[in-house]
């Protein structure tokens, strides 16, 4: 699987492939490069882009040292998913019922967001969502499915 799609890749092309895909690129790839990615998933090659890749293998190097990641970054996948439906401007009833999930657990999530990234209180929490959200303008990416 190759993963197309307009999210920012530093934050989600490690998860897409820890979800098993095989590649991940952004919609503003020129298009050689994106059929570059899809022969290459099609050899049952993994296929990231430059920066990407070496990001991660600095991780993976000396996980400790020089850390880039953000503290959104550092946030498990349910957070991410919690935090962006903040950021979108919905309710914590709004994300329990969107995620199915019970507002208890959603409201356990903000609490969990709000430490990691060191937020005072749920206004500090919902500004700072709505602003990453405006930076970094999340339409729904399209995956496609290599067989």
């Amino acid at each position: 699987m190759l993963v197309w799609s307009t999210h920012n890749e530093s934050l989600y092309a490690e998860r897409a492939l820890k979800a098993g895909a095989h590649g991940f690129i952004s919609k503003d790839q020129a298009t050689d490069k994106i059929i570059v990615a899809i022969r290459r998933v099609l050899e049952e090659n993994i296929y990231l882009i430059e920066t990407i890749s070496q990001k991660i293998l600095q991780r993976t190097v000396s996980p400790n040292r020089n850390s880039t990641n953000t503290p959104v970054e550092l946030l498990a996948n349910r957070e991410l998913q919690v935090f962006r439906k903040i950021g979108e401007g919905n309710t914590t009833s709004q994300i329990a019922e969107h995620l199915h999930l019970s507002i208890k657990t959603v409201e356990t999530y903000r609490n969990r967001i709000r430490e990691k990234l060191e937020l005072k209180n749920g206004t500090e929490l919902n500004n700072y969502a709505t602003r990453w959200m405006i930076q970094n303008e999340w339409p729904t990416e399209m995956v496609l499915s290599i067989a």
